[in-house]
């Protein structure tokens, strides 16, 4: 006689570990209907500053959090499109011995005008440049970057803070006086 085997159910959706990283930041999405049934999409947000922006902690005011956290992916932007993450990076350094076309030092104006844009953004930064580059280009949290104690987590955030607030005076998305506040 054959015996049932119960098999494991398979789900589209995000696992429950990603789920309770993610708390309260992910949202069910539908989409348009695809072969005539609806579609419906969890988007969860655990990057590190798509947590902070839906916490409200990257200010307390609303329409500055919203800023902040655009300019923090503007310069996520530049960086990416310059060529400088990982799976993209151009290694200049690389010895071509194939005697055919030097693929990848033909970079385009583009790239290069990212490039000087991310230059220009990491300069504006000054001394706030390193925990802003740990927690919107390398996914770090605040904690893992300036410590776990209570202290050392309130200086990285208000220094996270002020490097976004730079950023965005850099874009020009908010005054000089208003940085400052």
């Amino acid at each position: 006689m054959p015996r049932k085997v119960s098999l494991a159910q398979f789900s589209w959706d995000a696992t429950p570990e990603r789920l309770a990283k993610a708390a309260n930041d992910n949202e069910i999405v539908h989409d348009k209907e695809e072969n005539g049934a609806p579609v419906s999409r969890r988007r969860v947000m655990d990057w590190p500053l798509a947590r902070l922006r839906s916490r409200g902690l990257l200010d307390a005011d609303r329409a500055l959090n919203e800023i902040l956290f655009e300019a923090g992916e503007l310069y996520y932007a530049a960086w990416y499109y310059a060529g400088l993450a990982p799976l993209c990076a151009i290694d200049y350094g690389r010895e071509h011995v194939d005697g055919g076309a030097l693929q990848g030092l033909n970079v385009s104006e583009y790239r290069l005008a990212a490039l000087e844009r991310f230059r220009r953004a990491g300069r504006a930064m000054g001394d706030c440049a390193p925990i802003v580059d740990a927690v919107v280009l390398n996914g770090a949290t605040v904690s893992d970057e300036s410590g776990e104690g209570g202290a050392a987590k309130a200086r990285g955030m208000a220094s996270l803070r002020e490097g976004l607030r730079r950023l965005a005076q850099r874009y020009g998305m908010i005054e000089a006086d208003r940085a400052a506040a």
